[in-house]
């Protein structure tokens, strides 16, 4: 029942952090992190076994990374960069620059999934970029193509929304 939020001006800035960390949520708290600018780099680690930073929201809780502008990096772990889990709301939205995702899990890029025991209330991913020139990698890439809207769940289940947009270079930003 608590918010946690870094507030960055701006500057070329590393960030890591390794569990419910950089504008992630986690059991009834909300993480904020907003970047006004520079060319940053997210998780950078050799070990990618990490889960729910980056925009990840889990258990009934919201989860917001916010970055301006500037090209960045994101290395990503499981439930991250906009994916929601258990009950949770994640958002990434990156308003600008030439962006590289490197995600070591498909649960991530505006995703969502809700445990079989939880059956009722919504998990929600949003995924949003608003720059041009990206590059994606992750396991399953085939949803993630530059200058298209997708969707994605990792179940399937009625109560899982994820969705992902990436805009064309030159496209108004978000």
């Amino acid at each position: 029942f608590a918010l946690g939020a870094l507030l960055d001006g701006g500057g070329d800035d590393v960030y890591a952090g390794r569990w419910y960390v950089l504008g992630a949520g986690a059991h009834y708290a909300n993480g904020l992190l907003h970047d006004a600018g520079g060319n940053d780099r997210y998780n950078e680690f050799e070990d990618r076994r990490l889960n729910v930073t980056l925009g990840g929201g889990h258990d009934y809780s919201i989860a917001f990374l916010i970055d301006d502008s500037g090209s960045d990096t994101y290395y990503s772990p499981n439930l991250s960069l906009g994916a929601g889990n258990d009950n949770g709301f994640g958002l990434l939205l990156d308003r600008d620059g030439i962006d590289s995702y490197q995600c070591s899990s498909n649960f991530s890029l505006g995703n969502a999934i809700t445990s079989p025991y939880r059956s009722s209330p919504l998990s929600v991913g949003i995924f949003l970029d608003a720059g041009g020139g990206d590059v994606y990698s992750r396991p399953d890439t085939s949803l993630l193509v530059e200058g298209t809207l997708w969707t994605q769940t990792m179940t399937g289940a009625p109560n899982e929304h994820g969705a992902g947009f990436d805009s064309l270079a030159g496209e108004p930003g978000i």
